[in-house]
C-alpha cells in the first residue's frame, strides 16, 4: 500500500453511518486548517503580532532612558500608553485562558520583564510612586484581558508584583520557557562571582518567577543584599543587558535560620491562627500544649537551659537495628526524634543537652508577659484576678523548681551539627525521648484544627505515611511551625545561594503561597515541611532550617532524603520516618519505641551510633 494512505480503524463510519472500517484513505498531511482550528491559529498569529510590536515599543523607550533622551516619568507614561493599545488590540479577539502567557511566548515575556524593570529598578522613591502605580495598573489589566490574572473589580486595589516558585512549567523541553531556564543555569555561575554576595554575611541570590500571577510572570533573579546601597542598586539594574527574557533586581533582605523566640508573646497569633489550648486560667497560650504521652510533630522545643532560642520538633525517625545485636540492643529499645541542631546546640556547652516539649523559652516569656499585664492593673481588679490565675494555671502545669517554669523532660541531644557537606548545610539534632515514650506514628495532633485551613486535613491525612524521594518543582506543600503556625507554598526549581560562615551555600527553598505571603519566620526551625499525598496520609518533603528574614517568603529546607543519607553516612545505620514506608512499599521495621537511659554504649563514626562528641557538633 501507497504511504500516501491510511487504514480506516475499527468502529469508524462515514458520513452516512456505513463502516469504513479497514479501508484504505488517502492521506492528506499538509492539508490547510480549517474552521475553529484555523480562527484560533489566526488568532495567535495575531496576537503575537501585537506583543511583537509591544515588546520592540517597550525596548526603544528603555533605550532612549538609556541614552538620557527621555525622563524616567515621561518613559513609564509612554509605556503605560504602549500597553492600553494593546489591549484595546486585544479585545478584538476572542482570547482563551492560558492561549498565550510569558512561559510560550517571548515577545510577552520580554514585555513584562521591562515593566518589572521599571517598577523593581527604576522608579524608586516617592517621586516616582504615581507613575509606577499607573504603570503596574496598565500591566496588571494586560494579565486580566489575557486571563492569566484574575479580575478584580471597581475601587479594588490591582495586584502587585511579587514572587513565585519556578515550576514544572518552565521545565517542559523544547519550549522559550525552557530554554529561558537554561540561560539562567549557565548565568548563574557567572552570577555567583559577582561582588554583591559575598560583601555582607546573609546576601543570596533566589532564581524565581516574579510577576501579577503564576501564569503572568518571568524567570527573575532576586538579590537579597541586609544592607544594599545606591550602587548595589545599580549594579544589579546594568545586569539587564545579560538576557532579554530574565528580570533582575535587588532588595534589603537576609537569610537568617530559623530559630527564636517571640519577643511579645501575645494572646492569640495571626487572623485565622487558633491555639491549641484555651484552659489557661482562661487565656489563650502562644503555643501548642498537648495531654498526649506522645507529643505530635510541630511542637515547640528548647533545651532546659535554654534564654532565646527555641524551635519546632520535627518529627520522630528511628535506626533500622537488629534489636538481638547485643551492641545495639540499647538503641533498638529506645526512641528518637529530630529537630535542627542550632535550635539544640547554640546556646549551651553541655555534650548532651537536656531538651523540654514545649519549649520552655516560650513557656517563661509568656509567664513573664502576663505578670506585666498584671502589675498594670488594680489590686481588686477583675483583670488582675484574671491575670493571676492564668499565672497560677502556668505554675500548676509547668512547676518553677529551678527558678523557671519547666515541661516535661522531652529527652537529650544525642547528636548534632551544623556543618557544609558538598556546599550544603547539613542542621540536624537527633534527640534520644525520654524513658516510657512509644511514638508508632507521626502525627500533626488533634489540638489544632487542621482541617479549617484545609479541609482534607483530618483522620489520617494528619499522619506521615511516607517520604518524598522526588522533588518536583511547583510541588504544593505546607507546613506547622511553632511561630508561623500553618503556612502553605511551592517548590522552587533552582536553589537558592546565599553567603554565610565565610561560604557560599546552596539549598532547596519553598516560595509562599498566596495570600499570606509568608512561609517560615524564627522558632519554626526544624518543622518539617509536608505535602498531601493525594491518596491518604502526609509525605516528609525535608526539614526547614532557615528562612528570608525581611519578607519571610522563603523557607530553605534540606530534603528528608539527603538528611536520612547525611545520618547513615554518619552512624554507618540506616535511619527511617516512623510510620512511613520504604523504597518497596512495605512498612519499615517496627523498632520505634523504649526509652533506654544508657548513654555508655553510644559510639561514633568508627561505630554504629550516634555521638555526642562528634567533631561535627557544635561548640
Amino acid at each position: 500500500m501507497s504511504s500516501a494512505h491510511i487504514v480506516a480503524p475499527d468502529g469508524m463510519r462515514n458520513l452516512d453511518g456505513i463502516p469504513m472500517a479497514g479501508i484504505a484513505m488517502p492521506l492528506r498531511p499538509s492539508a490547510p486548517l480549517s474552521g475553529g482550528m484555523a480562527i484560533i491559529a489566526e488568532n495567535r498569529r495575531s496576537l503575537e503580532s501585537e506583543f511583537n510590536a509591544l515588546a520592540g515599543d517597550v525596548k526603544s523607550v528603555l533605550s532612549q532612558v538609556g541614552r538620557h533622551m527621555m525622563d524616567l516619568s515621561k518613559a513609564a507614561a509612554t509605556i503605560t500608553e504602549c500597553i492600553r493599545q494593546t489591549i484595546s488590540a486585544c479585545s478584538h479577539h476572542n482570547i482563551p485562558a492560558l492561549h498565550l502567557s510569558p512561559v510560550n511566548c517571548p515577545a510577552l515575556a520580554t514585555a513584562l520583564k521591562v515593566v518589572l524593570h521599571f517598577s523593581d529598578n527604576l522608579l524608586l522613591g516617592l517621586p516616582y510612586a504615581s507613575a509606577r502605580s499607573v504603570l503596574l495598573r496598565a500591566a496588571s489589566e494586560l494579565g486580566v484581558k489575557l486571563k492569566l490574572v484574575p479580575a478584580y473589580g471597581v475601587g479594588m486595589a490591582p495586584p502587585q508584583p511579587r514572587n513565585f516558585a519556578v515550576g514544572h512549567e518552565y521545565s517542559k523541553p523544547d519550549t522559550p520557557a525552557s530554554k529561558t531556564l537554561d540561560r539562567l543555569n549557565n548565568l548563574m555561575d557567572i552570577l555567583l562571582r559577582y561582588p554583591v554576595l559575598s560583601e555582607q554575611d546573609g546576601a543570596f541570590i533566589a532564581p524565581i518567577a516574579r510577576g501579577f500571577s503564576e501564569s503572568f510572570a518571568v524567570i527573575s533573579v532576586l538579590f537579597g543584599v541586609p544592607t544594599p546601597s545606591p550602587a548595589h542598586l545599580e549594579s544589579v539594574a546594568e545586569l539587564y543587558d545579560v538576557a532579554d527574557d530574565i528580570h533582575f533586581f535587588c532588595q534589603k533582605n537576609r537569610i537568617l535560620v530559623a530559630a527564636g523566640s517571640l519577643s511579645t508573646p501575645s494572646s492569640t497569633h495571626g487572623h485565622q491562627q487558633k491555639p491549641s489550648r484555651v484552659s489557661m486560667g482562661g487565656f489563650r497560650a502562644p503555643f501548642r500544649t498537648s495531654n498526649s504521652e506522645v507529643p505530635p510533630m510541630s511542637m515547640s522545643i528548647a533545651t532546659e537551659d535554654a534564654e532565646t532560642l527555641s524551635g519546632t520538633l520535627g518529627g520522630y525517625v528511628y535506626p533500622k537495628v537488629d534489636p538481638n545485636d547485643p551492641s545495639v540492643a540499647a538503641y533498638s529499645q529506645s526512641a528518637f526524634a529530630m529537630t535542627c541542631a542550632h535550635v539544640c546546640l547554640t546556646e549551651t556547652r553541655v555534650r548532651r543537652p537536656l531538651v523540654s516539649v514545649p519549649s520552655p523559652v516560650l513557656i517563661n516569656m509568656y509567664r513573664e508577659t502576663l505578670l506585666k499585664e498584671y502589675s498594670r492593673y488594680p489590686a481588686h481588679s477583675e483583670e488582675r484576678r484574671a491575670f493571676k490565675r492564668a499565672v497560677s494555671a502556668i505554675d500548676a502545669d509547668y512547676p518553677r523548681t529551678t527558678g523557671r517554669s519547666l515541661p516535661p523532660r522531652f529527652g537529650e541531644v544525642l547528636w548534632g551539627e551544623r556543618t557544609l557537606c558538598n556546599g550544603m548545610i547539613s542542621d540536624v539534632a537527633i534527640v534520644r525521648c525520654r524513658q516510657g515514650l512509644k511514638p508508632t506514628e507521626n502525627n500533626l495532633g488533634d489540638d489544632v484544627p487542621f482541617s479549617e485551613f484545609d479541609p482534607s486535613l483530618m483522620f489520617t491525612n494528619l499522619t506521615v505515611r511516607g517520604v518524598v524521594k522526588r522533588l518536583v518543582p511547583g510541588l504544593e506543600v505546607f507546613k506547622y511551625g511553632s511561630t508561623s503556625k500553618y503556612t502553605t507554598g511551592k517548590l522552587n526549581g533552582p536553589k537558592l545561594i546565599y553567603w554565610a560562615d565565610g561560604a557560599l551555600q546552596s539549598s532547596e527553598f519553598v516560595v509562599a503561597a498566596a495570600p499570606s505571603g509568608m512561609f517560615a519566620t524564627g522558632g519554626d526551625s526544624g518543622a518539617w515541611i509536608l505535602r498531601k499525598n493525594g491518596i491518604s496520609g502526609l509525605g516528609v518533603v525535608g526539614m526547614l532550617h532557615a528562612y528570608d528574614g525581611e519578607h519571610r517568603e522563603f523557607g530553605l529546607f534540606t530534603p528528608m532524603t539527603r538528611t536520612l543519607e547525611r545520618l547513615r553516612e554518619v552512624t554507618g545505620i540506616e535511619w527511617g520516618v516512623v510510620g512511613a514506608k520504604d523504597v518497596e512499599g512495605k512498612d519499615e521495621e517496627d523498632i520505634l519505641v523504649g526509652g533506654s537511659e544508657t548513654s555508655d554504649s553510644s559510639r561514633g563514626n568508627d561505630g554504629s551510633l550516634l555521638d555526642s562528641s562528634s567533631d561535627s557538633e557544635l561548640e
